[in-house]
């Protein structure tokens, strides 16, 4: 997570060109793709088959239509949704979920600090799906990279991982080290993870018979039985 960018990204928006007033909204069809749109305590929302540059927003809700192309998204305080169809280069979230309808491509990556991260069928990720402390639900996702998460559960439904699957140690940015309960981890039915397993943490380990995996790697592993 490059969170010295999101850092910044507030300062810019509370010192200059942010939208305070009505809540943004881009109608259906609109081709502007060199369009940014920054916004501080307003919704940002995207109309279906818009095609746009960039959003950043601090304390609101970002909602992209289907079949809209957007370039970047970076969120503080607000969740963001991306409608069946809809195309974006990465999403970067602070304190919000990421949901992404079916058909959804993301280019690059997701990652999310204090948030959920769900997926429906049919959507593609080009590199790797990150989060420190939320959940990650995929149904019958591709993911071309890694799948990670420090503090957070996973399921995996029909999903396809070419990377790794890994639940780490912290980074050392001031998170309680105490110990904590395991994560649950559940790989559930037609789940492939091409790359392994790797627990830097304690986990629960549920594996359905149908789904394939590499190596596990972790010395705190408990598993369970999936039917």
């Amino acid at each position: 997570m490059k969170r010295t960018g999101l850092i910044l990204t507030v300062s810019m928006l509370l010192s200059c060109g942010a939208a305070f007033g009505a809540n943004i909204k881009v109608e259906d069809g609109v081709s502007a793709p060199d369009s940014d749109y920054n916004s501080v305590n307003k919704s940002v929302q995207i109309g279906r088959d818009a095609e746009i540059g960039d959003i950043d927003s601090v304390n609101g809700a970002i909602r992209v239509g289907s079949g809209a192309l957007v370039k970047n998204i970076e969120s503080v305080n607000g969740s963001v949704k991306l409608r069946s169809g809809a195309s974006v280069n990465a999403i970067e979230v602070v304190n919000g979920s990421v949901d992404l309808e079916s058909d959804v491509i993301v280019t690059q990556g997701v990652e999310s600090v204090n948030g959920r991260i769900r997926t429906e069928q049919g959507v593609t990720i080009g590199q790797d799906v990150k989060t420190v402390n939320g959940t990650i639900d995929m149904t019958g996702t591709t993911v071309q990279g890694d799948v990670e998460t420090y503090n957070g559960s996973m399921e995996l439904v029909g999903s396809e991982i070419l990377g790794d699957l890994r639940v780490t140690k912290s980074k050392g940015w001031g998170w309680n080290r105490k110990k904590s309960k395991p994560n649950q981890i559940t790989i559930g039915a037609n789940t492939v993870i091409h790359g392994d397993l790797y627990f830097e943490r304690p986990v629960k380990l549920s594996i359905h018979p149908s789904a394939t995996v590499g190596e596990i790697f972790g010395d705190e592993v408990q598993r369970g039985d999936m039917r």
